[in-house]
């Protein structure tokens, strides 16, 4: 996806992640003041049909980390020292991760622009 006309731009929290979905309204990625504005795929489009730019490609790049901090918010966990999860259950965060990605729903991605 690269040239000399393209971009990238990350990453990107999105609004359509699963991450949401399981641990609303703790999620890591959505804490405020963490973000001013939360986009979309059809409005960060939008946005760069307007600055005369089309959109190549969007790839999900989430990491266990939306499902690992997350957890420790919704916990109460002191989230600046690292807190040991029992290695089954980063498993199936990382299992879940991939999924996510894979389906366009993480919580970070990569957009491709074209001018």
């Amino acid at each position: 996806m690269s040239s000399t006309s393209s971009c990238s731009i990350t990453p990107s929290s999105t609004c359509a992640t699963s991450v949401t979905r399981c641990v609303r309204p703790l999620g890591y990625s959505f804490r405020v003041p963490r973000h001013e504005y939360i986009h979309s795929v059809r409005s960060l489009t939008r946005i760069a049909q307007e600055a005369g730019l089309g959109l190549d490609g969007v790839e999900y790049d989430s990491t266990a980390h939306q499902f690992v901090l997350s957890e420790g918010y919704r916990l109460g966990l002191n989230l600046h020292h690292s807190h040991q999860f029992p290695a089954h259950q980063m498993q199936e965060w990382e299992r879940l991760t991939r999924e996510v990605n894979e389906t366009g729903r993480g919580d970070q991605a990569i957009f491709y622009f074209r001018a």
